[in-house]
This record gives structure tokens, sequence and C-alpha cells, in this order.
């Protein structure tokens, strides 16, 4: 009577060809998913600072003062921006510094508001001609995103360089 052999397993030379396999589609996904966490991290950056300067303008609305926040550009990692009021005693209520949120450590950013700041006007929320564009983009320079401040306090963000998907282009 013949018995059969009770061993399983893989081969080494099916366990090679998976692992091949598996290698193969590794390297294909990998640069796509590098590309998924740029665009997060730009959108993160971009929605931050597009909350803060909104958040700034309801302030300067409910406190009845004026709110400037000021701008501190200094290349990948490195920049920051505060909110504080515009008194004699002056209140610094939120400052965001690149090099301490993980996210914001792999993004330009650079602007061109006026003296690197803008100021709310406690009456209508308007910007007095301080109106200006923040840019953001990645290490990679595979995506770039605005924020924009118009004079009336409007924030809106567009899409320069890259398909970042909500966003308009910028035009």
């Amino acid at each position: 009577m013949l018995t059969r052999s009770s061993v399983t397993g893989f081969t080494q030379i099916e366990l090679l060809i998976s692992v091949s396999i598996l290698g193969i589609l590794a390297a294909l996904v990998v640069p796509s998913f590098r590309s998924l966490l740029e665009r997060n991290e730009i959108i993160a950056v971009a929605e931050a600072l597009s909350a803060d300067l909104r958040w700034a303008r309801s302030e300067a609305l409910n406190r009845h003062i004026p709110i400037k926040v000021s701008f501190t550009p200094a290349g990948v990692g490195a920049w920051r921006y505060v909110i504080n009021t515009v008194t004699v005693d002056s209140v610094t209520l939120k400052t965001v510094n690149s090099a301490q949120i993980p996210e914001f450590k792999t993004v330009t950013f650079a602007e061109n508001f006026r003296d690197n700041e803008t100021i709310f006007e406690p009456v209508r929320g308007t910007t007095e001609g301080k109106n200006g564009t923040a840019t953001f983009s990645t290490f990679a320079n595979n995506y770039r995103v605005k924020v924009i401040l118009s004079n009336l306090g409007r924030v809106r963000i567009c899409a320069e360089l890259g398909d970042i998907g909500g966003y308009a282009s910028c035009v």
C-alpha cells in the first residue's frame, strides 16, 4: 500500500515568485502614495491658514478691536504666523509655528502681504488695503496652492499647480 506524504507548504520557487510579485506591486504603489501624502499635507496647511484668517476676522468683529495676523516666511519647515490684538497692551491670541507641526514641516510658505501682515478692522471686518496672498508649495514642488485674502476680508483657496480636487484653479 502506497502512502501519500502529509507535508504541505510552499516550495522555494513558489515563495520566490510570490515575493517578487509583491515587490513589483510595492514599487508601483509607493510613488502614488507619496503623491497622496503631499497633496494631503498642502491641503491641511492651506485649510489651517484659511480657517485662522476667518477666525481672526470674526474676533475683530466680536471684540470690536483690530486683529493683526503677522507672517514670518522662512522657507521649508521654518515659517510661522501670529494672530494678536492691535491695542496698547497687545495680546497674542494664536501662534502657528510650522516647525512644531509635522504636516507643515514639508511645505514651503511665501506671502505678499504689505509689511508681512494683515489687519482686520473691527467695524466691517475688512483689511483696509492689507489684502494679499499666501502661497504654499510642497517640497518636491508637485503641488502649489494659494490662500487669497481680499480687501473685504473674504478668504478663498485655489490650486495653482497640480490636480488638487475640490479647489478651483487659480486664474
